[in-house]
């Protein structure tokens, strides 16, 4: 390997342990409680060294909204391979769900709320990303009519922001009580989401 290429990966690994690091801090602390030079601390760099990789924490936010667009892209894949439209849209529920009641994603999740409604340019990129995720949904749901003959009681994009509406309300109320969905909170989501679908 040659020693650009060992330089580069370097620098890659070097800004995956910052990102990972801010996730942390941002999670645990906060993210106006949360400095550059505490970020830099945990992550055992110098603060200069920190400045050359990221030049704020909203640098930091909007990598992480850049790494999430990759994840939703995985997403995506995976719920192609899905057998049928059904099986695609119960496993976009059950993964969604998992991700969004996660402590430490729903702890950033509510960071990264009540900054992006302040700020536009970390609004951006979680936006397009919570899009991707509608386009996903939309486009599962469009499956699910073809392949049933059968009309949805709302237009699937009506009905996809109301299923993200679901699964991010319940991980809300879930996380603010400290606690994971039960067995009886998952059927009672799965009832509310047929409902909506008519199924």
């Amino acid at each position: 390997m040659n020693t650009s290429n060992k330089r580069e990966r370097s620098t890659t690994e070097r800004r995956q342990l910052l990102v990972e690091t801010a996730i942390k801090c941002f999670s645990e602390k906060g993210f106006h409680q949360t400095s550059m030079r505490d970020l830099a601390t945990r992550a055992g760099i110098s603060l200069g060294n920190l400045y050359n990789h990221f030049g704020s924490k909203t640098e930091l936010i909007k990598e992480i909204a850049t790494l999430e667009a990759v994840e939703v892209r995985q997403l995506q894949i995976l719920l192609n391979a899905s057998r049928t439209p059904q099986k695609a849209l119960d496993r976009f529920v059950l993964i969604y769900l998992e991700a969004c009641t996660d402590p430490d994603s729903a702890l950033l999740f509510a960071e990264i709320v009540s900054e992006g409604l302040r700020n536009p340019e970390i609004r951006g990129g979680f936006q397009r990303n919570r899009e991707a995720l509608l386009s996903i949904l939309i486009q599962i749901l469009h499956d699910l009519e073809a392949a049933k003959g059968a009309t949805l009681r709302m237009p699937a994009e009506d009905c996809a922001a109301q299923i993200l509406d679901l699964i991010e309300g319940l991980s809300t109320r879930l996380a603010f009580a400290g606690k994971l969905p039960t067995k009886k909170e998952r059927a009672s989501l799965n009832v509310g989401i047929d409902l909506l679908i008519g199924r």
